[in-house]
């Protein structure tokens, strides 16, 4: 129960720069929130879990590979670290965990652990974009990615120390 608890923080910790960070889903967001509101974030979420899940599984299915070449997760360790570090995204490495703990039920988890914050995120920015634009300021925003671009490099050392 402690592995799952503690798998359950790191991808929620993880995830949630992911789903925060701008890019063109963010931008689309904001722009058709300010017009249809949360339903606007809602629908996109349903979009991007159309498109995410299939990718998810298929990473899933290729880290079948690790029992027959063990060297493999030493090296998706390092890439997944110098990734973070440039990046700042990590999936596949949580993909992989999810995969070695749990099969594909632990895909299902680390999805459904992931996708519940992009429904969130989304639909409150929508919402806001929708009521103001001053909620949430662009220098508030920067001080909140920088955070987390924080986290992810405390990960990134972490992953690289773990090998």
């Amino acid at each position: 129960m402690i592995q799952f608890f503690e798998f359950t923080i790191l991808v929620i910790i993880v995830s949630v720069s992911g789903v925060m960070a701008p890019g063109p889903l963010f931008a689309a967001n904001v722009s058709y929130g300010l017009k249809g509101g949360a339903k606007t974030g809602i629908k996109m979420a349903i979009g991007h879990t159309i498109v995410e899940l299939p990718l998810v599984i298929l990473l899933g299915i290729g880290v079948f590979s690790l029992e027959i070449f063990p060297e493999f997760r030493t090296i998706i360790s390092i890439l997944g670290a110098i990734t973070l570090f440039v990046f700042a995204t990590i999936g596949f490495k949580l993909i992989s965990d999810a995969m070695i703990l749990w099969s594909f039920g632990g895909i299902l988890i680390m999805f459904v652990l992931h996708i519940w914050m992009d429904f969130v995120w989304l639909g409150a920015v929508s919402f806001f974009a929708s009521k103001s634009s001053g909620i949430l300021s662009n220098r508030n925003y920067k001080v909140l990615m920088l955070g987390i671009s924080g986290m992810l490099v405390y990960f990134g050392i972490t992953f690289l120390i773990e090998i």
